[in-house]
């Protein structure tokens, strides 16, 4: 028997609602802080616009906040710095970038060598800024450029801050890329490393994504404490060496310390 219209549409609606998947629902939030653009939202309007409930949204973002693809500032909510590349770019990163400024500069006075901005994104790191070093031989990337988080120190500390279960399901049993003789290409040994980071609350990348370039990185977190970005400061072996290394990563872990986000 078939159902009057107007009772028909309401039940389609309540049906899709209370039973979408969890893919549904993660779009859902994407859309709606696609939408909402620069003026981003709360989570009592992004609840309202997605009909998700409260708890369940604080969940998702929580996921999408840790992979990147969503950012809280204050208590608004964006689209995430992991989507910059096919969405407007995220109020977030510029924030980003004109708070580490000042700390990025002070390190490339201090050291005459290249220092790096990176966040996480699509489990890469991607450079939102770089002062170059002026020196002949020298290292660098280019701002928008990628690099893969198992070889560099940058990525380490993207990497130090997940949950261990994560890493091991991001990379599972496949032996990963060897950018050099020198990478990490097997999930024990960087499980291992992964651990160190987080101890000493710096990384290292030790010709591990270019032969001849040593790279230090250190954590820049937000006020939940939260690992948002990172600062690294790169050189060739041959003027960062083992004596150098204690100086240079304390400088840059004081660097990355000093900036709240």
């Amino acid at each position: 028997m078939s159902r009057p219209p107007a009772a028909a549409a309401a039940d389609d609606t309540e049906t899709d609602r209370a039973g979408a998947s969890s893919t549904d629902r993660v779009v859902d939030v994407l859309e709606a802080l696609a939408e909402a653009g620069s003026a981003g939202l709360g989570v009592t309007d992004l609840s309202r616009v997605t009909r998700i409930s409260r708890p369940a949204l604080y969940r998702i973002l929580g996921v999408l906040d840790r992979r990147g693809w969503a950012a809280r500032e204050d208590q608004l909510w964006f689209v995430g710095p992991s989507l910059s590349d096919i969405s407007e770019p995220a109020p977030r990163s510029a924030s980003i970038i004109e708070r580490t400024r000042p700390g990025l500069v002070r390190l490339w006075e201090e050291f005459g060598e290249t220092v790096n901005l990176g966040i996480p994104s699509r489990d890469e790191v991607l450079y939102l800024d770089i002062l170059e070093s002026s020196r002949g031989l020298r290292t660098g990337s280019q701002v928008g450029s990628r690099d893969p988080m198992h070889a560099t120190a940058l990525g380490k500390v993207f990497l130090a801050a997940r949950p261990s279960s994560e890493v091991r399901r991001m990379f599972g049993d496949a032996e990963l890329a060897a950018l050099t003789p020198k990478t990490i290409v097997a999930l024990a040994p960087l499980m291992r490393d992964l651990a160190v980071v987080a101890e000493r609350g710096w990384a290292v990348d030790d010709e591990e994504s270019e032969l001849g370039v040593r790279c230090v990185a250190a954590p820049v977190r937000d006020r939940e404490g939260r690992t948002v970005a990172a600062i690294s400061l790169s050189a060739p072996t041959v003027r960062f060496d083992d004596d150098a290394l204690p100086v240079v990563a304390a400088a840059v872990q004081a660097e990355a310390q000093a900036v709240t986000l």
